[in-house]
Formats: structure tokens, sequence, C-alpha cells
């Protein structure tokens, strides 16, 4: 199988492409998405996988997260349904905005229901670095 590197290109519209092939799976160890089409192999995040990953550097307490690149991310809306309602431009960062806001409720809940995992990080350390994330990528969306 080859690599196809997706560098500067929409993963959706290649995927919708009707001339390929791609089959799409998904890999339950890494929880992320990949495609398969004949020899070639294409890996990357979409919105479930982010949520994913986000939601388990909260969980663990990891003092942030970061993206390595944005470049892919769907700035034009273009792979969006087509109607106004449900037209969305940054799906990726977008996603990560709503899976903080969303995993830092879930950890707020189990604090004040006595379910904190103990960490070696702190919660007050890793949740005020999520939080500067947090700003940093609304500032952006």
């Amino acid at each position: 199988m080859s690599f196809i590197p997706c560098r500067n290109c929409y993963i959706c519209l290649e995927l919708k492409n009707t001339s390929a092939n791609w089959r799409v799976h998904w890999d339950s160890e890494t929880q992320t998405p990949f495609a398969v089409d004949e020899d070639k192999v294409m890996t990357y995040d979409n919105e479930q996988s982010v949520a994913e990953k986000v939601h388990f550097a909260i969980k663990e307490g990891l003092a942030g997260i970061m993206v390595w690149s944005v470049d892919t991310d769907d700035f034009h809306g273009d792979c969006s349904l087509g109607d106004e309602e449900s037209f969305v431009n940054y799906p990726l960062l977008r996603c990560i905005n709503k899976s903080i806001d969303k995993s830092l409720r879930e950890l707020e809940n189990s604090i004040i229901h006595g379910r904190e995992k103990q960490s070696n990080t702190g919660s007050v350390n890793s949740l005020s670095c999520v939080g500067l994330l947090m700003v940093l990528v609304k500032w952006f969306v």
C-alpha cells in the first residue's frame, strides 16, 4: 500500500469523489478514521476522532492539547450539506470548542458528585490550560 499525503486538500471532497473507490474504516485502538482505495491509504481526523482526543486529554488531566495542522479543515464549508441551515465552516475547530465545553462540564459534574480521578498534574492546572486553549481556539473560529 502507498501513503497518500493530503496536505492542503479537502479530505471530505476526496472521499466524495465518485471516480475513486474510497472505503472508510474506523480504527478503534487509535479512535481515528482511515480510508482505503486499492493500494492507497488515507488517514485523517474527523469530528468524532477530534472529540475523542479532546475528551481523553481532559479526562486524563493533561495540561493541554494542540493542533498540528489546521490546513485540511473545511474553511469554506465545502463539505456542508448544502443548505444554509446546515452550513458549517471550520468543523474541526468548532468540534474542539464543543468537545472542550462538554468534557469540562462532565469533569465538573464528576467532581461535584465525588468521582474525580486523581492525576499527577492536578485539576486546577489542567483546567486552566484547557481553558486557555479554549479561548485561543474560539478566537480563531
